[in-house]
């Protein structure tokens, strides 16, 4: 599973990596959005630069059971709905 997880999320961050850096400077480091309850509750809520916390909830797709595929497919549900909500919450800042 890890190796698929890793293949999920370097897919997902290279895209994310594909904004101006402009745009990464202006929004990405004035921000601490945190995507999962547990992280909401456990994470720093203070971080350098950071001028804002946001919460985000999503479902967290390591919690999810059945096969390995059927995790696979709950890990790129998620991936795509954070995708979707980074792309909106971008439009709304820009």
């Amino acid at each position: 599973m890890d190796n698929k997880l890793t293949y999920i999320l370097q897919r997902f961050w290279t895209r994310v990596a594909r904004l101006q850096k402009k745009q990464m400077r202006k929004l990405l480091f004035q921000y601490l959005i945190t995507v999962c309850d547990d992280a909401d509750k456990n994470c720093p809520t203070v971080w350098p630069g950071v001028n804002r916390r946001m919460h985000w909830s999503f479902q967290d797709p390591a919690a999810f059971e059945g096969t390995e595929e059927d995790k696979l497919a709950k890990f790129r549900e998620v991936r795509d709905l954070i995708e979707k909500k980074i792309q909106e919450w971008l439009a709304e800042q820009l």
